[in-house]
């Protein structure tokens, strides 16, 4: 079966993270890549939308979700603190970052890199500071942070 064609015109620039996220479910794994390269490069011909933020924010976490998968925690670290690099955008500033990539990271030794996305994700998360702040703390005592209530933004 051939994949669904990647949109590249405007209107079609928000949608296309749903696309994504049922790739995920469906184990293409080889479609979200292709799928999570075309948002970001939509994103930057697309810096005015209001969807900008979003797929910088969902394009880098989906391709560290695959590098975490394949094992290379180096890369996934990478894309998981290039996903907190955005301007935010009115879902994200609302209701935060998608935390699952921290949350994996964070199971397998990477507390710093956790440290960092947090720390990063205050630029556009302000409205829930004390969230940030309170994970900030579980992990200054050597806990791991509930993360999952962000994990389906």
């Amino acid at each position: 079966m051939d994949a669904p064609a990647v949109p590249t015109d405007t209107a079609a620039f928000p949608h296309l993270r749903s696309a994504i996220d049922r790739a995920w479910v469906a184990e293409r794994y080889d479609l979200v890549r292709k799928q999570a390269e075309q948002y970001l490069a939509l994103a930057d011909a697309h810096k005015d939308h209001w969807n900008y933020g979003n797929a910088l924010h969902h394009g880098n976490l989906y391709l560290g979700l695959l590098a975490h998968r394949e094992g290379d925690l180096d890369r996934a670290q990478d894309y998981l603190l290039r996903s907190a690099a955005t301007p935010g955008s009115p879902q994200l500033n609302s209701f935060g970052p998608n935390t699952l990539l921290a949350d994996r990271l964070l199971a397998a030794g990477r507390r710093e890199a956790a440290r960092q996305f947090l720390e990063r994700c205050r630029a556009f998360w302000s409205p829930q500071l004390a969230q940030i702040d309170s994970w900030l703390e579980a992990l200054d005592r050597g806990e791991h942070p509930d993360f999952e209530r962000n994990f389906l933004y």
